[in-house]
């Protein structure tokens, strides 16, 4: 274990979600002591291997009793905002407004009066208007779902604060995130359970560029934008992927998938599928600026995140 977390104080919202478990673990092994706020059991299982060392507490965004309580009882020093709803469906549009916008107003409010020192805010890179080149932080936003729009219509208010009432704000923009414990409905947890089980597999062209970032390298760049200096990071917005060197194909990464997974090719079914949401043909990220300021870089390469998803399906198969 390390002793950079120095047993400071974290509470993470969104604990049991792919990005938020692999930060309470993450934070765990730096040395943090950690609460991490949840608002369904279905996921728990996320955070098995570390519950005897955090706290975990239910606490419903939009009920502000709720976060007051969960903030007095465990006094974090910092907090990494995770949570949101919507994020694999746009079903519930009244749900994705009231969470991710209302809900986190209510949430940084609450910050402040419980005298949080730094909050670092989870963002998308799907905020930006779609680019044919890699991303830096000046493209302007421009979301193509509803989801991406109230994450970014959540910045601004978080921005307003920190620009005109000294709110603690840093703002972290992942890419595309992958990682073993995914939910089985997104495109790699699929892929693999399909190539597992010698099913074929209907999918889109498969044409368009994605930035695939490993879910423990963002928790790693999440946890530096908590130990940076304030000059470094407060009211910066910090941009995770794993750059235009290691974007890749959808169709690269579902070949590589089956490959991994010892299936055969002829699995993949390119243009059998329509897609669910709007999205951008070419998204990568322009990660310079973090790893300028932060000395952040991604360290897993696609292949090994993938042979570390394909075994834990594999495991949890068996």
């Amino acid at each position: 274990m390390t002793a950079s977390g120095q047993n400071r104080k974290a509470f993470v919202t969104g604990a049991s979600g792919l990005i938020g478990s692999a930060l309470v673990h993450h934070l765990v092994a730096n040395g943090y002591d950690v609460t991490g706020a949840y608002t369904s059991d279905a996921h728990l299982y996320r955070l098995d291997a570390v519950r005897d060392r955090i706290r975990v507490v239910r606490m419903d965004l939009c009920d502000p009793t709720s976060i007051d309580a969960a903030l007095e009882n465990s006094k974090p020093e910092i907090v990494f905002h995770v949570a949101a709803a919507g994020v694999h469906a746009e079903g519930e549009s009244d749900r994705i407004i009231r969470v991710n916008v209302e809900g986190s107003a209510v949430f940084a409010r609450a910050a402040i009066r419980h005298g949080i020192r730094r909050f670092v805010y989870t963002g998308s890179g799907h905020e930006y208007e779609p680019r044919g080149l890699p991303m830096d932080e000046s493209v302007p936003l421009r979301p193509l779902n509803l989801y991406c729009a109230s994450k970014s219509s959540c910045w601004q208010m978080l921005d307003y604060l920190c620009r005109h009432e000294g709110f603690p704000l840093v703002t972290v923009r992942p890419f595309s995130v992958f990682g073993p414990m995914e939910r089985e409905t997104k495109l790699i947890p699929m892929v693999v359970r399909k190539s597992l089980a010698g099913e074929t597999i209907e999918l889109t062209s498969g044409l368009q560029i994605r930035d695939y970032v490993f879910v423990d390298d963002v928790a790693d760049a999440l946890r530096r934008c908590a130990e940076a200096p304030e000059s470094a990071v407060l009211g910066e917005v910090f941009n995770v992927g794993a750059g235009q060197d290691r974007a890749c194909s959808v169709r690269e990464m579902v070949m590589r998938t089956i490959q991994l997974a010892g299936a055969p090719a002829d699995l993949a079914r390119f243009g059998k599928a329509s897609r669910s949401r709007h999205e951008a043909p070419y998204f990568v990220a322009d990660f310079t600026k973090i790893a300028y300021r932060l000395g952040w870089y991604p360290t897993t390469a696609l292949v090994d995140g993938l042979t570390a998803t394909i075994d834990y399906i594999r495991s949890q198969a068996e």
